[in-house]
């Protein structure tokens, strides 16, 4: 396998669709989807894709798991993996057809990663705040440049448009020797946000990766959970991690955790 997909999930319906869309994308002989269920309807799981009928995928089921942890599905679907490459697709997104092969011949060509460089929703209308046509304002971006003692520096980007599209930067695809050196993401951050952010500052610090985005893709739009109290909460982790050089992840540590606990079916 050259390429292996992670999809994480818990009860996303959307799935079904993303499945069909990413069907040109996905289905070859290169490469391979697992979808890590993390305390979801495993039934629901299996009749959704053999309703697909798409066979080949990788189901993984953490036994057990109650609560969602993405950056915990990710972990544990990556250490499965067979790919030299992984790319983090969620569930509610379909990327352009020509954005797989661009980002491939990127990761393998230099020392960097990639990410998509703008996801619009199918609704804006539907995304409160995100969706202005008469806003004089075009486009607003926030940027965090970090840089550490040993002088390697990590720059992110949050950027909104007045049409609702914004950056991806969990959309990420990364070789898997760079992924397990930095020890994939970081479980200890829980809710939602700023898992992605901070696998791609880790990356840049610890491995002097280069950031690359490019490509765009289609956001399935679907109500919202608030996240601004986990997101600031997560960040402020996060900053506090790499004030004391704690740049790793917890794979390892989500391995060792489910060993025993982890099931897979292959559809």
């Amino acid at each position: 396998m050259k390429l292996s997909v992670l999809t994480p999930w818990k009860d996303r319906s959307e799935l079904a669709e993303t499945l069909e869309r990413n069907e040109p994308l996905l289905r070859r002989d290169d490469v391979e989807l697992l979808l890590v269920n993390g305390g979801g309807d495993a039934d629901a799981l299996e009749r959704l894709v053999r309703g697909h009928g798409w066979t080949g995928i990788r189901l993984l089921r953490l036994g057990g798991a109650t609560e969602f942890n993405k950056s915990e599905c990710l972990n544990l679907g990556a250490a499965r993996a067979r790919g030299e490459c992984l790319f983090v697709l969620d569930a509610d997104v379909a990327p352009a057809p020509d954005f797989l092969e661009q980002a491939l011949a990127e990761v393998r060509a230099e020392h960097c990663f990639v990410s998509i460089e703008r996801i619009t929703e199918s609704a804006p209308e539907k995304v409160p705040g995100r969706w202005d046509p008469n806003s004089e304002i075009a486009c607003n971006a926030v940027r965090r440049e970090i840089t550490s003692r040993a002088g390697r520096t990590a720059t992110v980007e949050f950027r909104m448009a007045s049409d609702g599209s914004r950056t991806g930067p969990g959309m990420i695809v990364v070789r898997r020797d760079h992924f397990f050196e930095v020890q994939g993401f970081n479980s200890r951050l829980t809710g939602w946000g700023f898992e992605d952010y901070d696998l791609q500052i880790r990356l840049q610090l610890l491995l002097g990766l280069q950031r690359k985005t490019l490509g765009a893709a289609v956001h399935l739009t679907h109500e919202r959970t608030a996240q601004e109290e986990s997101n600031a909460r997560n960040r402020e982790l996060c900053f506090a991690n790499y004030k004391r050089g704690l740049f790793l992840g917890s794979l390892g540590a989500d391995v060792e955790r489910w060993r025993g606990s982890l099931s897979e079916t292959t559809l």
